[in-house]
């Protein structure tokens, strides 16, 4: 499978699906906790619906094999797909705080969390493999975000 070299928006986010309900990018605060509440809600089992896309980027949370070590659970997170634009994150976007979140369930959801609720938290980076992963940024505009995708594969591959 050919992975993207970047997969950047220079734009807002426009569209989030979480969970299989769809957001204005504007609201992307109340997306975000609606697929951590989603995921919250049904702990016990696994869905198809464990997915949020923010336009043509999607995160979402799948059952391993085996638990990573240093983990209380086997599920982690993986990324895929495909932005409109293609290019560098628009330089000064990100500001402030980052997050490295990793993967594992735990970390990616308290990350998730405090990028919603921690005005200081401006940034979250989501590694998904050997140098994939999602990053998501608070814009300068309050009720935006930037989104960019790194050597993601288009399509999920069923595996992490």
């Amino acid at each position: 499978m050919e992975s993207n070299s970047v997969t950047t928006f220079a734009h807002p986010v426009r569209t989030i699906v979480s969970s299989g309900k769809e957001f204005p990018g504007g609201l992307w605060r109340e997306a975000i906790l609606h697929y951590l509440f989603s995921i919250w809600a049904s702990k016990d089992r696994m869905s198809s619906e464990r997915r949020i896309s923010f336009d043509d980027v999607t995160l979402g949370l799948t059952e391993c094999d085996t638990q990573p070590i240093g983990t209380e659970s086997s599920r982690l997170f993986y990324a895929f797909g495909c932005g409109r634009d293609s290019g560098k994150v628009p330089p000064g976007s990100i500001k402030g705080n980052m997050i490295l979140a990793g993967n594992s369930e735990e970390r990616v959801e308290v990350a998730l969390a405090q990028f919603v609720k921690n005005a200081d938290v401006r940034c979250v980076s989501i590694t998904t493999g050997t140098h994939r992963g999602l990053l998501l940024w608070k814009t300068d505009v309050r009720r935006e975000i930037g989104c960019s995708g790194v050597n993601l594969p288009e399509v999920w591959e069923g595996s992490i």
